[in-house]
């Protein structure tokens, strides 16, 4: 269950550094009035990333080849959110081997999304000196 617990926390810190380094060229003030507006996950990877690229979250992902990582995320929250509301067979030991399995396969699809979106260069080498 912590694995599960662990993995979603990494997620929503990168992807608060993603949408740090997106606004880079945005005034202060708007993106600091924007991350506290959109201050979820859910409505970042929804409504904030519509706003900011005019495109989804999905859309990115599948464009990149990572369409598979989009369900397995979204699997992981509600698990995670029905896990945080009381049920706690939500985190079984299917979903923490495939957490642990796809691991990978999340940080190939955060690094392109990272490169697509704030670098604005798909094939750029994996670097992140965010870290």
């Amino acid at each position: 269950m912590i694995i599960v617990i662990l993995f979603w926390t990494l997620f929503e810190y990168l992807m608060d550094r993603f949408f740090a380094a997106a606004m880079t060229s945005l005034p202060q003030g708007v993106s600091a009035d924007l991350l506290r507006r959109y201050t979820g996950i859910g409505s970042r990877l929804d409504r904030l990333y519509r706003i900011l690229f005019q495109s989804t979250f999905l859309e990115d992902l599948t464009a990149l080849g990572h369409k598979s990582v989009y369900e397995h995320l979204l699997k992981v929250q509600q698990k995670r959110n029905e896990f945080v509301h009381g049920q706690a067979e939500a985190i079984d030991g299917e979903l923490v081997y495939e957490t642990v399995e796809r691991l990978h396969e999340v940080q190939e699809a955060w690094f392109a999304l990272f490169n697509l979106r704030c670098t604005g260069n798909p094939k750029a080498p994996r670097v992140w000196e965010g870290s």
